[in-house]
C-alpha cells in the first residue's frame, strides 16, 4: 500500500512539473516568457530536485522489496512520506505558476491538487510513525559520528542502543 501511494504521488508530481514547465515556456509577460524570470527558474529547479529525490527513494524502496528478504517497513514509509510531501509542494508551486488559472475548475493542476490530497489518507504527521518506531527498535551503528543501519563487523563499529 505504501509503495503504491508513493508511486502515485511521484506520478502526480511529475505531471504537475511537466504542466508547469509547459505553461512557463508558453506564458508571455513583461516582453518575454514566464520561464525567463529568475524566480520562476528557481521554483522549477526546486520542483525538479524534490521530484528526483522522491522518485529515487520510491525506486529504492521498491528495489529493496524485490531484492531483499528483510522488512521494508521503514524505507517504504520514508518513500511514502517523502513522495507525498514533495508532490504536495510541487503541485502547490505549479498552481502558483499558473496564477488564477491554477485554481480554475477544469485545469489539470487544480485537479492534481485535489487528487493528491485525496491520495494521502490521514495527516502527513501520521506517516512518520512507522519510521519513528523502526528507528527506535533498530540498533544504531556509530563510526566517527556517522550513522548507518547496515551491520558491519563488530571489530570495526561499536554497537549502541
Amino acid at each position: 500500500m505504501r509503495f503504491g501511494i508513493a508511486a502515485a504521488a511521484v506520478g502526480f508530481a511529475r505531471r504537475a512539473l511537466a504542466e508547469a514547465l509547459a505553461h512557463a515556456r508558453d506564458r508571455s509577460m513583461f516582453g518575454g516568457v514566464l520561464a525567463d524570470l529568475q524566480l520562476t527558474q528557481a521554483a522549477l529547479g526546486d520542483m525538479a530536485t524534490a521530484l528526483d529525490a522522491a522518485a529515487l527513494l520510491t525506486y529504492r524502496a521498491a528495489w529493496q522489496r524485490d531484492v531483499s528478504g528483510t522488512s521494508t517497513t521503514k524505507v517504504a514509509a520514508m518513500a511514502k512520506l517523502t513522495a507525498t510531501e514533495s508532490a504536495q509542494r510541487i503541485i502547490d508551486h505549479a498552481v502558483q505558476l499558473f496564477g488564477g488559472l491554477g485554481v480554475t475548475r477544469g485545469q489539470l493542476v487544480e485537479r492534481l491538487y485535489r487528487d493528491n490530497r485525496l491520495a494521502v489518507p490521514g495527516s502527513l504527521s501520521a506517516l512518520d510513525t512507522p519510521i519513528d518506531l523502526t528507528l527506535i527498535e533498530t540498533p544504531c551503528y556509530i563510526q566517527a559520528g556517522r550513522e548507518d543501519h547496515i551491520a558491519p563487523p563488530e571489530s570495526v563499529w561499536k554497537l549502541t542502543r
